[in-house]
């Protein structure tokens, strides 16, 4: 009995020992399994953030006359030299050869002067790269473009144009008298044609839309597309039979373009007069391929003969009637709501810049920039300047100019300087 018990015993001991080595094994391998899994977590999570991380250091490209990137607002700083000093309509224009300073000025106030060079008007900066432009006749209408990095340095040529949009890496230009569509790759500075003869309307989904040089023969606008670098072709037309009292010599242009509920919008009319005012106007509504297009005639003429009225961003100029009185106010279009919203009255202008408002001056919007939740603006202060008048058209002589900024929540106007 006794050899029996210490065998039964024996054998227990041995498939208990085996049961706690399968124990032990098991677990080893859930922990191996466990520690393999949080590596693979721990790896995929590492991807993820670095994925995140690459994204935070993409920083898309920027434009207008103040731009905001990588924590700095950028701005071309003007002097009382940098424009003519009298116009006809206040329209003062760049002056050749003019030298200003590009600032940068960061979250604290801090200003920096980035280059002292030729060049104004609108910054575009994409890549760490800013590109800048400057007049080359007294008209304005010829610039050349130019390029350095975030520190001045590195200058490099382009052609002449005028820079209009970003799409991408690449800048689009226009060409002097609308010649030619092309662009400005801003990782290799390689410059390539897109269309001849062609003008910019503008620049949706990364899809760019142009107008055919105006024909008075056909008397037709057409309106074309180029995604990438592929053009379209003509995807819409509209013909001066359209208008009810056209005459044969003016062209037909799109004074608006933009887009609302998935549809492409503008505004088309043709100018006459001395004033070059819109005589005529229609909203022509599409999709985006140029399929399904309407054609309304407008005839309100307040929003014909005031084309502030079609304004679907920025800042602008707004003539306002109260106990008939006629005031100008400053406003804005709400880049979320689309709603017209006011900065400043005319009193309220006049008040804070001690300006005057009657005949003999004017007041008129230099330049402006909506960046998040402030509005810089650069408003013209001029007095009438009777001795480059013609006819009815009044010159004006620039007195000041005065730049600020409009926070939109606060409604606090903060100046920045003047000369």
């Amino acid at each position: 009995m006794k050899t029996k018990s210490i065998l039964l015993f024996i054998i227990l001991t041995m498939i208990l020992a085996l049961l706690t080595g399968c124990g032990e094994s098991t677990t080893k391998n859930e922990i191996k399994n466990e520690i393999k899994n949080d590596t693979k977590s721990e790896t995929k999570n590492e991807e993820q953030i670095n994925a995140v991380n690459k994204q935070e250091q993409h920083v898309a490209g920027e434009s207008g006359s103040f731009v905001k990137y990588k924590n700095y607002t950028y701005y071309w700083k003007l002097t009382a030299n940098s424009r003519t000093n009298t116009a006809l309509f206040a329209n003062y224009k760049d002056t050749v050869n003019s030298k200003n300073n590009l600032v940068k000025v960061d979250e604290n106030g801090n200003e920096e002067i980035v280059l002292t060079d030729k060049g104004s008007g609108e910054i575009f900066i994409v890549n760490d790269k800013i590109f800048l432009s400057y007049a080359t006749d007294e008209y304005g209408s010829k610039r050349n473009i130019y390029s350095t990095d975030l520190n001045g340095q590195n200058k490099t040529e382009y052609n002449q144009g005028e820079m209009k949009y970003i799409v991408g890496d690449y800048i689009i230009c226009q060409s002097e008298n609308n010649g030619d569509i092309y662009r400005i790759n801003t990782k290799t500075d390689e410059t390539e044609t897109l269309k001849n003869d062609a003008n910019i309307i503008g620049v949706i989904d990364e899809t760019i839309y142009y107008t055919e040089n105006y024909d008075y023969q056909v008397a037709t606008l057409k309106i074309g597309s180029i995604t990438e670098n592929k053009d379209n072709g003509i995807i819409a037309t509209f013909s001066t039979s359209e208008f009810k009292e056209y005459m044969d010599t003016p062209p037909i242009e799109i004074t608006q373009f933009w887009e609302e509920n998935d549809k492409i919008n503008m505004y088309i009319g043709y100018r006459l007069g001395t004033a070059n005012m819109l005589q005529e106007l229609f909203l022509m509504t599409m999709d985006k391929d140029g399929k399904n297009v309407q054609k309304e005639e407008v005839t309100d003429l307040e929003t014909i003969s005031m084309e502030d009225e079609q304004t679907t961003e920025g800042v602008y100029f707004k003539t306002v009637q109260k106990n008939g009185e006629y005031s100008t106010n400053l406003m804005y279009v709400d880049e979320q709501t689309k709603q017209r919203k006011e900065i400043m009255t005319e009193e309220e202008i006049n008040e804070k810049f001690n300006f005057t408002s009657d005949d003999e001056h004017t007041t008129t919007l230099y330049t402006s920039s909506i960046i998040d939740n402030e509005i810089y603006i650069v408003l013209d202060y001029g007095e009438h300047y009777s001795a480059e008048d013609i006819g009815w058209r009044y010159s004006y002589k620039r007195a000041k100019t005065m730049y600020f900024k409009y926070d939109i929540k606060t409604e606090e106007i903060t100046e920045i300087y003047e000369f």
